[in-house]
C-alpha cells in the first residue's frame, strides 16, 4: 500500500510494479481527485484507501469502512478514472440515501463520470502529460489523454432512451417503480445522467447539493423533497436544482 501525495492511500497488486505505469496510475487517481473534490474542500482523503481487486464484480463505495473498490487492472487509465469518479461521487455524500431516491444518487454519480473524465483529458494536457500509447486499429501512437473522452463517449451509447422530462408522468410510472426497486439499472441510470450532465457543465456549482442527498425526505415526493433542500444546501447550487426539476418535468 502506498500513500498518494499525502492523500488517498492506495494497494494494487504486486505484480503491477512498472514505476512508469505507476506514476500514470497515480496522475490519474489525482486528476480525479483535483477535479471533483475540488467542489468538496471539506472532504478528507486522508482517511480513505482505494484498493484494486478482482474479487469483486463491480466497483464500490465501502463508506463505513472509507474505502473504494476499483475494479479495473490498474493500468486501465481511462477506465480506472471512470469507475473512481464515479465511487468518490458515493464517498462525498456522508451517509446513505432514502431508498426511494437511491436511482438518483446512481445517476448522478453515473453522470460525475461523464463529467469528470473530459475534464481529466484536458487537465493531462494542461500539466504537460504527453504519454502516448500504440492504437490498436491504426498501430500509430496516440496521445492518452484524448482516451478519457472517448471512453465517456462509447460508455454512453449503454443508455435506454426514455423522455426523461416525462419519467413522473403517470404513463413511465412503471419505469419510475422499476428503478426504485432496482436503482442500479445502467441504461436508465446512464440516459438519466446524459441529460443531466448539461445543467452541471451549465451551473457547475450544483455539485455543492450532492452531500445533502441523505437529507431528502422519503416521506415527499421527488420535488418536493429537492424543494427541501433549498433550505439546506449553498445558495449557489439553486440554479442547478431548479433546473433539474425542469429537466424532469417538475418545475
Amino acid at each position: 500500500m502506498k500513500n498518494l501525495s499525502g492523500k488517498f492511500k492506495v494497494e494494487y497488486p504486486s505484480f503491477y510494479n512498472d514505476p512508469t505505469d505507476i506514476k500514470q496510475l497515480f496522475f490519474t487517481i489525482n486528476s480525479v481527485a483535483h477535479i471533483f473534490l475540488a467542489f468538496f474542500p471539506s472532504f478528507d482523503p486522508t482517511r480513505w484507501k482505494i484498493c484494486f481487486s478482482d474479487q469483486y464484480t463491480n466497483p464500490l463505495c465501502d463508506r463505513s469502512n472509507k474505502q473504494i473498490i476499483i475494479t479495473s487492472p490498474p493500468g486501465d487509465w481511462n477506465r480506472v478514472a471512470y469507475q473512481f469518479s464515479h465511487e468518490l461521487c458515493h464517498a462525498v455524500i456522508p451517509s446513505d440515501v432514502p431508498d426511494k431516491f437511491r436511482w438518483f444518487e446512481e445517476s448522478i454519480c453515473e453522470m460525475a463520470s461523464y463529467y469528470v473524465l473530459p475534464e481529466v483529458g484536458k487537465y493531462w494536457r494542461s500539466s504537460g502529460n504527453f504519454f502516448k500509447y500504440y492504437e490498436s486499429k491504426t498501430k500509430n501512437k496516440q496521445f492518452y489523454f484524448y482516451t478519457f473522452s472517448q471512453y465517456v463517449k462509447k460508455d454512453k451509447q449503454k443508455a435506454i432512451p426514455f423522455p426523461v422530462d416525462k419519467l413522473f408522468s403517470n404513463e413511465y410510472r412503471h419505469l419510475l417503480e422499476s428503478m426504485t426497486i432496482n436503482p442500479e439499472q445502467r441504461g436508465y441510470n446512464a440516459q438519466v445522467a446524459q441529460t443531466l450532465l448539461s445543467v452541471f457543465n451549465q451551473h457547475p456549482d450544483t455539485w455543492h447539493f450532492i452531500q445533502f442527498l441523505p437529507k431528502m425526505d422519503s416521506s415527499l415526493s421527488f420535488r418536493e423533497a429537492i424543494k427541501g433542500l433549498f433550505s439546506l444546501t449553498p445558495e449557489d447550487s439553486h440554479p442547478g436544482l431548479n433546473l433539474i426539476l425542469e429537466t424532469f418535468g417538475l418545475s
